[in-house]
């Protein structure tokens, strides 16, 4: 609905907050425009294992304005396909550059084949970018932040899958990274959040 109905609907949308609680059908790629867009936020909670994530790549096409893009990919109990399982497809697709891209932030980050795809897929059509956040944690309170004296629970699924998470940065994005860039990886905190194995 919202990539479809809202960039005619609204044509000098600014800011867009999108929330969805089972996204199962994939981003449709259309010709219509956000001609204003700056700040888009996704929020996807218990996105189905049947959505294709780089799908999102049309809102980005969408969007030639855009400045802000933060993504909460968060796949509560379920599995993904893992970039370690099969690494094919990970060729660079053509798309849209996008100029004004500046700040790019993805929480609840995996080793996610898709996750990956789109995140590369981001860093080679942004030559804007000044900072990539990659939070491998679900957001929330973090004790780094001296207002808080304890992290948010990570949930075990989480912690179990930071590892992975973190070696599908080093190996296929950090490197992607521009040197104008700043690369900012969140990940569990090891005082907060422990996990046996």
């Amino acid at each position: 609905y919202a990539r479809a109905m809202l960039p005619s609907s609204t044509p000098n949308l600014e800011t867009l907050n999108i929330v969805s609680t089972g996204e199962m059908i994939s981003t449709p790629m259309l010709p219509s425009k956000f001609l204003h867009l700056k700040y888009l936020t996704i929020t996807g909670w218990t996105i189905a294992t049947t959505y294709d994530i780089f799908s999102l790549v049309s809102f980005l096409d969408a969007s030639p304005c855009l400045e802000t893009f933060c993504l909460n990919a968060s796949r509560r109990r379920q599995k993904h396909d893992s970039i370690f399982e099969d690494p094919s497809h990970l060729e660079r697709t053509p798309g849209h550059c996008y100029g004004n891209l500046r700040h790019v932030k993805i929480t609840s980050f995996c080793s996610s084949k898709l996750l990956v795809k789109l995140t590369c897929h981001i860093l080679e059509n942004t030559p804007s970018l000044e900072c990539l956040t990659l939070d491998i944690t679900h957001g929330g309170l973090k004790c780094s932040d001296k207002r808080f004296s304890k992290c948010s629970v990570v949930r075990k699924a989480t912690l179990v899958e930071a590892p992975k998470a973190l070696e599908a940065i080093r190996a296929y994005i950090a490197g992607k990274v521009p040197s104008t860039a700043k690369l900012i990886v969140l990940e569990p905190c090891n005082q907060c959040n422990t996990v046996g194995i």
